[in-house]
């Protein structure tokens, strides 16, 4: 390859250790275990500035624990459906295991506009 790469910081703040996902139009989607405000973890949508500019973080789900599930732990992929898929470490409705306080061993989840 010719030239040297830029690293770029898109967004900052979170915990960003999932790996990502992009659409045809060049979005990107992953998912944040938790935070301090969304403890339970949620998924994103990282927007491409038009024109330059930053990129436009949105929340698309904030998980709320119990069958809801908590604390995403992989990053997503598209169904056949068009809609993301993913899974979470906590919730779901087993008492066998607990996670963060959060009984349940995860659930796997779909995520559509």
């Amino acid at each position: 390859m010719n030239g040297s790469w830029v690293r770029t910081t898109l967004v900052s703040g979170d915990y960003f250790y999932n790996p990502l996902t992009r659409d045809a139009s060049g979005n990107l989607y992953g998912t944040v275990g938790f935070n301090t405000q969304y403890q339970d973890g949620y998924v994103y949508e990282l927007s491409p500035p038009a024109n330059g500019g930053n990129w436009t973080q949105t929340m698309l789900h904030e998980f709320a624990g119990g069958r809801d599930g908590n604390g995403p732990g992989a990053g997503l992929t598209w169904g056949l459906d068009g809609a993301l898929y993913g899974t979470t470490l906590g919730g779901g409705v087993l008492e066998k295991c607990i996670y963060m306080n959060n009984p349940g061993c995860g659930v796997v989840f779909r995520v559509a506009p």
